[in-house]
């Protein structure tokens, strides 16, 4: 948990310009799709090998092409309309997947945080080989907008098990008891709130605060034990 925490993967490179960060061996493959600051920021690296250490294959591609978002909100729809679902769905059609069963998977799962949450969304409902989802401080509704993009379309087409743990400040939507916690739960999804956590706690929360610590340590867990239930 510690923020000198050194990373045990290694940066590839997959198709000549797509960038990865590859952590752990198996059949069992998650891939984690990160926040809008992009790879390298908070504890996503840590959140890779712990779910290495807990016996999954893991590869966190850089969708974005190190062109993460630079804190200039004004801007922030621009950055953001240039990677389009489109871009991402063929990334892991074509480059992620083959990847990972060139390296011994057999089974997959996706993981999102923020951004990604909007990516894991898609991905459960469009593409087959991934078996379980999981999300943490959910943005698909905010990314919808943007994108004038159905979310309840998007959910709708949702098929397999997702994990969504959400902060006080997240939409009400994809909380316990919002509008897509009942279709979710139907294919085994499951929803929690934290009431205590503030949007992005699982990857940049301050680890000094004990609440904090505390909440990042249990909501790690729940995605481990969740991809270990389901993929």
């Amino acid at each position: 948990m510690a923020a000198d925490h050194k990373p045990l993967g290694n940066e590839i490179t997959i198709g000549g310009d797509l960038v990865g960060y590859h952590v752990g061996s198996g059949e069992k493959a998650v891939i984690v799709c990160y926040e809008v600051f992009g790879m390298n920021e908070g504890r996503l690296k840590l959140i890779c090998d712990q779910l290495a250490h807990a016996g999954f294959q893991v590869l966190m591609p850089d969708f974005e092409r190190n062109d993460p978002f630079d804190g200039n909100w004004p801007n922030f729809n621009a950055w953001l309309l240039k990677t389009p679902w489109s871009k991402v769905h063929d990334d892991l059609v074509t480059k992620v997947l083959p990847f990972l069963k060139g390296h011994g998977a057999k089974t997959f799962g996706i993981l999102g945080f923020c951004w990604g949450n909007w990516v894991v969304f898609h991905a459960s409902g469009e593409i087959s080989e991934i078996k379980a989802g999981a999300s943490a401080h959910p943005s698909a509704v905010r990314i919808c907008q943007t994108f004038e993009e159905n979310l309840d379309q998007i959910v709708d087409k949702i098929h397999i098990p997702n994990l969504v743990l959400s902060a006080v400040n997240d939409p009400e939507s994809v909380k316990p008891g919002g509008v897509y916690s009942e279709k979710l739960s139907k294919v085994g999804g499951e929803i929690f709130e934290y009431k205590d956590q503030n949007h992005g706690w699982v990857t940049r929360g301050d680890l000094n605060d004990p609440q904090v610590e505390a909440a990042v340590k249990d909501s790690t867990q729940k995605i481990i034990s969740f991809f270990t239930k389901h993929i």
